[in-house]
């Protein structure tokens, strides 16, 4: 057994989930200060980085000596967490897979890792889209704006009765969403927690952000990082208030979103 962890609520799991219907694979690591997952989109339009402080569990023990590598099915994971029961407990299993159970639910299933050729691929970009995520947050180089993420989900579901996709531009002291269609036209404001300066201008599919920001269960203020280059947006979600877990998402506007993955080679690096 190399590591064993408990969650009491289903914030993870959720997380987790949020990624299915992008992400075909999972790849996550256990080290001993908790768990990680960088993971860009099936359709090249996101990259995702998430950390989880071991302290974000009720319990929480790592036995390997340096770290854990368990590449699971995105489709598969979900099947199994939407008939869970908490508290869940996780822990490696045979074959480099997991088992989850639930002794509150009476439940236990093994889940297997999907095939090495897959695995080693999606490992391969993990640390690349991890790195350049960090780099883009550390950056100094884009507008940093901040909000609550319950008015911009009120903004989004404002907007979209319209169109698939909300124009979102920077205003000042806020963020002010539009979208047109034939029959429909519709906009929204979303208020920042502070007026900043700065133009900026991007078009996004309006169902993509609501499924990124619909994973946050409370209303902690976010940033958000927005670039006039091919880095677009990057949100910067906390899920602890020492900030030692949190979400980052580099979002493309949809004029960019073909091909862009490609930006990262396997080994983390920027093509020229």
């Amino acid at each position: 057994m190399a590591f064993t962890m408990v969650m009491e609520k289903p914030l993870i799991i959720s997380i987790l989930n949020s990624l299915e219907k992008r992400c075909s694979v999972l790849p996550i690591v256990v080290t001993e200060d908790g768990l990680m997952v960088n993971v860009g989109s099936d359709g090249k339009d996101m990259a995702f980085s998430l950390m989880l402080n071991k302290n974000m569990f009720s319990e929480f023990v790592f036995q390997g000596d340096d770290s854990e590598g368990i590449c699971l099915s995105a489709a598969n994971f979900s099947k199994i967490s939407a008939k869970l029961a908490y508290p869940v407990e996780i822990e490696s299993g045979i074959g480099s897979g997991i088992k989850i159970s639930s002794a509150t639910g009476r439940q236990n299933y093994n889940l297997r890792p999907v095939e090495d050729v897959i695995a080693e691929k999606a490992f391969g970009k993990a640390d690349g889209i991890r790195k350049q995520l960090s780099a883009f947050r550390e950056s100094g180089e884009g507008i940093v704006i901040r909000l609550l993420p319950q008015d911009l989900k009120m903004g989004l579901r404002n907007v979209s009765v319209a169109d698939k996709n909300v124009t979102i531009t920077l205003a000042g002291s806020t963020l002010d969403l539009s979208t047109d269609s034939i029959d429909i036209d519709a906009e929204a404001v979303v208020a920042l927690t502070e007026e900043v300066d700065g133009e900026w201008e991007k078009t996004y599919n309006v169902g993509y952000l609501e499924s990124v920001i619909g994973i946050l269960p409370g209303n902690n203020e976010i940033e958000l990082h927005l670039f006039d280059d091919a880095r677009s947006l990057l949100m910067v979600m906390p899920l602890s208030e020492e900030g030692e877990s949190f979400c980052l998402v580099n979002i493309a506007p949809v004029e960019q979103r073909r091909g862009r993955e490609d930006e990262i080679d396997d080994d983390g690096t920027d093509e020229d």
